[in-house]
């Protein structure tokens, strides 16, 4: 079966019937991806980001009942699942299907989730999100989401392994993008900043037909000694962009990728 996704909606006057997108669950590869407002990892509600809705607490216990509905409803009994009434405040609607199945390694069926989401329902609080979704907000944000081509491999003729970038979006010159999380101070921050500036060199040695240009979308943590010497770093390899800062970042990746207004 090929993937296909739900969308859990919302409307706060009935009278008026103007739903609101509060979430999308994706059925695939025999599993499911609930993705809902204020949901952090592991499945917790952050009720802060959660303040313009009637009662947080309605909605907390429908996102509750829906996410053990889908957990227990075979998937061939999927549309169980949309038997509500017209009147209720919260619902279920199809939304899709993906043309075509299977997911890689490093573009799975969770990536996909994040994207819908992003594309669907909007971006929460960003503190609520980690790279890879502050990413895919961004570009659904863009309207490019489409557009960019994911796990791009680029050769590089003095070394026998490809290269990996998250995103590559050609527009006139081609764009590689990596994803760096430096959240979390540490060795981890250091390991993922090293990866990503060893990538950034190789690249530079690829041969190129056109203007290439590489971008840092990282995820900071609060200044630090340690973050400004990463941030440095990346720097002097490539375009930072703090996806952290959804309106900041819309904007200067707009520039970067010389996207119309």
């Amino acid at each position: 079966m090929k993937p296909f996704w739900l969308v859990a909606k919302y409307v706060e006057d009935l009278r008026r019937r103007e739903p609101k997108n509060v979430g999308v669950i994706l059925f695939a590869d025999g599993n499911v991806y609930p993705r809902f407002l204020g949901m952090r990892d592991g499945g917790r509600l952050d009720r802060r980001v959660l303040r313009w809705m009637g009662s947080a607490a309605n909605y907390a216990a429908w996102v509750q009942y829906w996410t053990d509905a889908v957990a227990c409803t075979p998937v061939e009994q999927w549309r169980d699942l949309l038997k509500r009434s017209s009147d209720d405040n919260y619902f279920l609607e199809v939304g899709g299907e993906r043309l075509f199945g299977g997911f890689t390694d490093r573009q799975t069926a969770d990536d996909f989730a994040d994207m819908l989401f992003a594309t669907l329902v909007g971006t929460p609080a960003p503190g609520a999100l980690n790279v890879a979704q502050l990413t895919e907000a961004l570009l659904a944000r863009l309207d490019i989401s489409e557009r960019v081509e994911r796990d791009f491999s680029l050769q590089i003729p003095s070394s026998p392994d490809n290269i990996r970038f998250d995103y590559r979006f050609d527009n006139g010159a081609t764009h590689l993008m990596k994803r760096v999380s430096l959240s979390v101070p540490g060795d981890r921050a250091w390991e993922q900043l090293h990866a990503a500036a060893w990538t950034f060199e190789k690249a530079k040695s690829a041969p190129a037909d056109k203007e290439m240009s590489l971008i840092a979308l990282v995820r900071t943590r609060p200044e630090d000694d340690d973050l400004h010497r990463q941030m440095a770093v990346l720097g002097e390899r490539s375009t930072i962009i703090d996806v952290g800062e959804p309106e900041k970042a819309a904007s200067v990746m707009k520039a970067v990728l010389h996207l119309s207004a």
